[in-house]
């Protein structure tokens, strides 16, 4: 493939335009022709490695246009934020795409090890516009608050946890106890710490903060001096909708924490609060105002802190990364409201001050951040798309889908009866939080958590009320209202099920996830009984048959599913596998049906046949070898990759598989929303069979590895040819009735 050399502008004549120069000559996968540099004007007509200085950095509209350039890159590491404003801001009226070299620390790494620095140019982010001055932190007062001291960090796994996991074990603590309910999470975290604290003692547990006993015997087992609490479920419209679980994890997993450390007489308690939680109109910020108040309630001897501020940037489900993938995927870019503004701050930045607000903190104080000014969320999508070289609008179109349930148009981080007041620390401000009185919040409380055992959302409400005088729910400013389907999930917490719920979120999408770690057994009627009204049901839960029992099992939960969307009128998303297709290659030019060869297979045909015959609208997904994401563990991809850094690697002799990345197929899924047919099947792949041999050899020279290929006998039951593009599958599955459409969907290996 021929790669169409770019002509570039690179900013900036320093060394780092220097360092990029050589990489550039000596990288022949790199393909610039690079027209000049532009700098201040002093160093206008000087020679950079054989290239002029030609212009300055107003000059760039100009050149760009004279010298047909493609591409610029800002190679200047150590540059201010407010530089990198005002130089993006004058890329951006280019119309081409805009990279920056990667910070200075970064580059110092990729020259330490060898590694090509070019490799880390990348797209200039929203955390290099809104970097700050640094934040100044008073260390030898962190030190003294953290060092040899035992920590306990809930919510450990999450995007401010796993920070605070960082940036506290750079300060020597006596141990560090990380806590997280999420299985992937914690084991991430325990990864990325293994690597740079190994003289850190870190435990691990798995545990839920809804688990009272639990929480309790952690203080009871560890002399625990300080807690930062970050644990908390905060996605705003999906709590709209589940409101118990927001109460069960916030409120009283907070309390559950908060009492366990007051009883243990722990020294310090750090609350992590949200500006959600100022005059909320979401149930996430009511109850997050409970926690407020909740630490106010169990004071004993432990000194309750709380820190308050906005959203951080590359948070999970943040806005910028699903804008930038948006973009990625050509838009439109989807925007709740013109005028929807929003605080934003590093994550680097909120748990520094997070960390310095816990040692500056006594009894009851309430902090809240300095957040700079608020972000208008158009501007920054708009933003984003010129320095990809696109034009909004245009280029890239920008869809207004309305406010969604619980949100604000914008955000404030005090009650108009706090007062801030000035600390030693200019970004971090103290106020004094509202009196409460305790026996009636403890009465309420007692209220609440009798209702959760029976009662409705509308009583549930009521008592949010009384303890949340401020909690109004938000008046609607939606442009284009419009209904969002409410979705169940089985399978929800496995590999393809994590990563669609996850697309399903993004979308604002009422999503109800049902597996068995979230105690909904399908096999049993009752526990799907238990679910209400919903319009779509995704099932994706299988059990992987090894047995005929388990294809039983299998074929009692379809059967469950279908009685569910039956009686609901729910459209069904039915995931099967191209393992109904059967084993040989050749087989696809006989007159026989194919038939499945492993119980996985069978299962799966079966379910298929169920389907038909009933009365069930929807659509079959039959999806081919999914590998990529972060929660891909066990693909091929994967395990070749794996065997290939071993140097040896075991190949079945003349198996084939045709391969689709999970994005592909949750972009599938989300499409099959809007499906208004009747029975529809798809093939989800690429079309394109990989042998596993070519797989292995081409995955060995990407990673320049010298491998030994031993070819072993496929398994009895492994299907040895798989791909989507099976034109014929009509005829050759008999139990396929007359359908829409089968196609294929899916590019090529990524």
């Amino acid at each position: 493939m021929v790669v169409k050399t770019k002509n570039l502008i690179v900013v900036g004549a320093g060394e780092a335009g220097v360092l990029l120069l050589n990489e550039i000559k000596k990288n022949p996968l790199v393909q610039y022709k690079i027209k000049g540099f532009v700098d201040d004007l002093k160093k206008k007509g000087e020679k950079i490695g054989g290239y002029k200085v030609i212009g300055q950095i107003k000059d760039v509209p100009r050149l760009v246009h004279d010298e047909k350039v493609d591409e610029i890159i800002v190679a200047i590491p150590s540059i201010k934020s407010e530089n990198l404003h005002k130089i993006t801001a004058i890329c951006e009226k280019t119309g081409v795409e805009t990279k920056i070299l990667p910070s200075t620390y970064e580059a110092l790494y990729s020259l330490k090890t060898g590694k090509p620095w070019y490799g880390s140019v990348r797209e200039i982010r929203m955390e290099d516009l809104i970097k700050r001055k640094p934040v100044l932190i008073d260390f030898n007062e962190i030190k003294e608050f953290i060092t040899d001291r035992t920590i306990l960090i809930t919510g450990a796994g999450g995007s401010i946890g796993s920070e605070l996991c960082k940036q506290i074990c750079e300060l020597n603590p006596k141990k560090l106890i990380a806590l997280d309910n999420c299985e992937y999470n914690l084991y991430s975290l325990e990864q990325e710490l293994l690597k740079k604290y190994q003289n850190i003692e870190v435990t691990y547990l798995l545990l839920d903060i809804k688990d009272g006993p639990a929480i309790r015997n952690i203080f009871q087992d560890n002399v625990v001096d300080i807690v930062f609490h970050s644990a908390a479920y905060k996605h705003v419209p999906l709590l709209e909708v589940n409101k118990s679980a927001a109460i069960k994890n916030n409120v009283f997993g907070t309390y559950n924490v908060a009492k366990a450390a007051s009883d243990n007489k722990v020294k310090s308690f750090v609350l992590i609060s949200t500006d959600k939680a100022v005059n909320p109109s979401s149930f996430m910020g009511a109850t997050k105002r409970i926690c407020e108040n909740v630490v106010k309630l169990v004071e004993g001897k432990t000194a309750f802190t709380t820190v308050r501020f906005g959203n951080v940037l590359g948070s999970t489900g943040s806005v910028i990364p699903l804008f930038e993938k948006q973009i990625e995927n050509g838009g439109p870019v989807t925007i709740t409201h013109p005028k929807m503004t929003r605080f934003f701050m590093t994550i680097s930045e909120a748990v520094q001050l997070v960390i310095q607000s816990g040692a500056l903190g006594k009894k009851g104080d309430l902090f809240v951040l300095d957040m700079g000014q608020p972000h208008k969320i158009v501007d920054v999508a708009k933003r984003l798309i010129r320095l990809r070289g696109y034009n909004p609008g245009k280029d890239i179109k920008i869809k207004y889908i309305g406010v969604r349930p619980g949100e604000k148009i914008h955000e404030k981080l005090f009650t108009e009866k706090e007062r801030l007041n000035k600390t030693k620390n200019q970004r971090i401000f103290l106020t004094k939080p509202e009196e409460i009185n305790k026996k009636e919040v403890q009465i309420k409380l007692d209220s609440l958590r009798t209702v959760l055992l029976g009662g409705g959302d509308e009583e549930l409400i009521n008592i949010i009320k009384d303890l949340v005088p401020s909690y109004k729910s938000p008046i609607s400013e939606n442009l284009n209202p419009v209904k969002k389907p409410r979705v169940l999930v089985t399978g929800a917490t496995g590999y393809l099920g994590s990563n669609l719920c996850e697309g399903l979120k993004r979308q604002g999408i009422e999503v109800i996830e049902a597996s068995l770690s979230k105690g909904c057994d399908l096999l049993k009627k009752e526990d799907l009984e238990k679910i209400l009204q919903v319009d779509i049901v995704f099932h994706l839960a299988s059990l992987f048959p090894k047995n005929k029992e388990d294809v039983l099992d299998e074929i009692r939960i379809m059967r469950n599913v279908l009685e569910f969307c039956e009686k609901h009128k729910s459209m069904l998303i039915f995931a099967s596998s191209s393992a109904i297709y059967g084993r040989n290659k050749s087989r696809l030019n006989e007159l026989a049906p194919l038939r499945p060869v492993n119980y996985y297979g069978e299962a799966k045909m079966h379910c298929e046949k169920l389907f038909f015959k009933s009365n069930v609208k929807g659509v079959i997904f039959r999806i081919f070898n999914m590998y990529g994401g972060d929660k891909d563990t066990h693909s091929w991809l994967v395990k070749f990759v794996r065997d290939v850094n071993t140097g040896e690697v075991d190949v079945f002799e003349g198996v084939s598989r045709d391969f689709v990345h999970v994005d592909d197929v949750v972009e599938a899924f989300l499409k099959s929303l809007s499906f208004k047919g009747n029975k529809n099947v798809f093939n989800i792949g690429s079309g394109r069979p990989y042998y596993s041999e070519t797989l292995v050899k081409n995955i060995s020279k990407v990673m320049k590895k010298r491998i030994k290929i031993n070819y072993v006998s496929p398994p009895k039951g492994l299907v040895d040819y798989t791909c989507a593009d099976i034109t014929k599958a009509k005829k050759f599955l008999d139990w396929t009735p007359k359908i829409d459409l089968i196609g294929s969907i899916g590019g090529s290996l990524k």
